[in-house]
């Protein structure tokens, strides 16, 4: 290799693997190549579970076959240049069900071939957790200002009544 392939190889590496993304490398067929360590470590798997598989059989995905059949024609999608990005569920080596913003991304070269394919992922779970207790809490709020309201309306005519008679 050439001291500038090494170079360009070594900020590779630090950008793929210093990411706060999940982060992959797949050949156009939806085979993984790579995978950051983050999207290993948090999601407690190993390279050997991912790596060499077809991405939408990775464990990530395994509960789940809506979700396999959107990641198998995510990548389709992304192998002919048209980016893919959704919400969907994956799930931890512990069995945790997790939210992700996940996308997939074509990889070209400088003439435009698509080389390869770049998964990533954020996870938002505890995002959508506070954003479903701030709906709910909403929701109780505005129950509670109704039954409230209802109250202070049987009150005014109780008072309205009581003030007739008094006259």
């Amino acid at each position: 290799m050439t001291a500038e392939a090494v170079a360009a190889t070594a900020k590779f590496r630090a950008v793929f693997e210093q990411t706060p993304v999940f982060a992959g490398i797949m050949a156009l067929d939806g085979t993984m190549i790579d995978a950051n360590q983050l999207c290993l470590e948090a999601c407690g798997y190993k390279a050997e579970e991912v790596l060499g598989h077809l991405f939408w059989n990775t464990p990530w995905w395994r509960r789940s076959s809506d979700v396999q059949a959107k990641i198998k024609a995510a990548t389709l999608q992304a192998a002919q240049g048209n980016p893919y990005r959704e919400t969907l569920t994956y799930h931890w080596a512990d069995n945790t069900d997790r939210v992700v913003d996940f996308a997939i991304h074509p990889i070209r070269d400088h003439q435009g071939q698509i080389l390869f394919l770049h998964p990533t992922g954020v996870d938002i779970t505890d995002l959508k957790r506070a954003e479903e207790k701030y709906r709910t809490l909403a929701e109780t709020l505005d129950a509670e200002v109704r039954v409230r309201t209802a109250e202070v309306v049987q009150q005014s005519e109780q008072l309205r009544d009581l003030s007739s008679r008094l006259l």
